[in-house]
């Protein structure tokens, strides 16, 4: 029944430009126009296929929304009545909908097109973000530095210093970074890998949750560098961090490794949690009715605002607002809204330091980068230490209504 009165809405919420989050919608198709950041043409023989609920509630004999255990149980049962064996699936989607991404012929996805009791089939499609590709990101070719040999005793970055910072994290909640994987062997890093997911089919990505390009360390370290007397120290120093890689070295991921890392975080994630999205993209209905399904559980998500100088209503996952959603852009060491970055109230929520920010990279080094992407981290942190209060505003917004800067909420 939920579940139906939720699919209900889901067109009103569209052309309302998602402006108010009550009700929760669920992802009835699966559509190319969806998806984030840049796609290419269809990947090969991988499919996604959209199971209908009754089709699984069927195979439970109760309600699908009593058991977890359950609802996977009649998913698997209902994927072999379609005759699809187990070895042919890669992926199950069992929280946000039911379905499954799986290697299929033409011939099988055509027989399952055809099946009234499917949804919708869509091949798999190869995505990048803006993010990786420079677009987004004006510091992406920064060189690596290091800063060891240069410190005695914790550097606080003048990122994290703005904001509060650091200050130390000894909560429970931990925070997933949706990126390329963080640097496991990072000592400036609590990271839980098993906890982590990788949504990277081949490659070296796709064999460990290590980053190999740095965006998703450099992000980590923001949140969560240790206060060890060494290196930097991140806003909530010493946070668990967790890798969910839904991007390879080269800035490459697929639209089902970006499912199943939600319905990983929908599984996963507890009530306190927090999730860091430095992506952006065109707006993505049935990715954010998966985000907006985890914010039923009080899972906190951080989005970048995006760096294209343009109103951050017509990027996702950004545009989304409701009680567990923060959208931040970015400003300089002058509190000088950046150049760069989205604007826009709603949906931006607050203003961090995004230019010239300090954190950790792979191979023990560190960087300097700008972008949206390194000021959500910011407000991620501040949100595990309980939320940020506001301290001045930033100045020369071009919306003309200036963004709140956000820092730590003292004692």
């Amino acid at each position: 029944m939920k579940r139906a009165l939720i699919r209900g809405f889901l067109a009103l919420l569209l052309l309302a430009g998602w402006s108010c989050h009550e009700e929760l919608p669920s992802p009835d198709l699966l559509s190319k126009d969806d998806l984030v950041g840049h796609v290419t043409p269809v990947l090969g023989n991988r499919y996604i296929v959209v199971i209908s609920d009754e089709v699984v509630s069927a195979k439970s004999n109760s309600s699908v929304q009593s058991s977890r255990l359950l609802d996977e149980k009649s998913l698997r049962e209902a994927i072999a009545d379609f005759s699809i064996a187990e070895t042919q699936i890669v992926h199950l989607y069992s929280e946000g909908f039911f379905g499954f991404t799986a290697y299929l012929s033409k011939e099988d996805a055509e027989r399952l097109r055809r099946d009234r009791r499917i949804i919708r089939v869509e091949q798999d499609v190869s995505i990048s973000f803006p993010d990786i590709n420079g677009i987004a990101d004006p510091g992406a070719r920064t060189a690596p530095v290091n800063i060891l040999n240069k410190t005695h005793g914790d550097l606080i970055p003048a990122g994290v210093k703005r904001v509060g910072g650091p200050v130390e994290y000894k909560g429970k909640q931990v925070v997933y970074i949706v990126d390329c994987g963080i640097d496991l062997g990072n000592k400036e890093l609590n990271v839980n890998v098993s906890r982590g997911f990788n949504g990277i089919y081949d490659g070296d990505d796709s064999k460990s949750l290590q980053d190999l390009l740095g965006h998703g360390t450099h992000v980590a370290g923001i949140i969560g560098a240790k206060m060890d007397g060494e290196g930097i120290a991140g806003v909530a120093a010493g946070a668990t961090v967790v890798p969910i890689k839904i991007l390879d070295k080269n800035g490459n991921g697929t639209y089902s490794g970006v499912l199943a890392a939600l319905d990983h975080i929908l599984k996963d994630g507890c009530k306190g949690d927090v999730v860091n999205m430095s992506v952006t993209g065109p707006p993505t209905p049935t990715l954010e009715a998966l985000i907006i399904k985890a914010a039923e559980k009080g899972i906190h998500f951080v989005f970048a605002a995006g760096n294209n100088s343009d109103h951050a209503n017509n990027y996702s996952p950004g545009r989304l607002n409701g009680k567990y959603f923060t959208t931040v852009s970015a400003m300089d060491e002058n509190d000088v809204f950046a150049t760069f970055s989205n604007y826009g109230n709603p949906p931006i929520d607050w203003c961090a330091p995004g230019v010239g920010i300090l954190s950790t990279w792979i191979k023990g080094q560190y960087n300097f980068r700008n972008g949206t992407s390194y000021a959500a981290p910011h407000v991620a942190g501040l949100i595990l230490l309980g939320g940020p209060v506001k301290d001045g505003l930033v100045k020369d917004d071009p919306d003309g209504e200036c963004d709140p800067i956000a820092v730590h909420k003292c004692p």
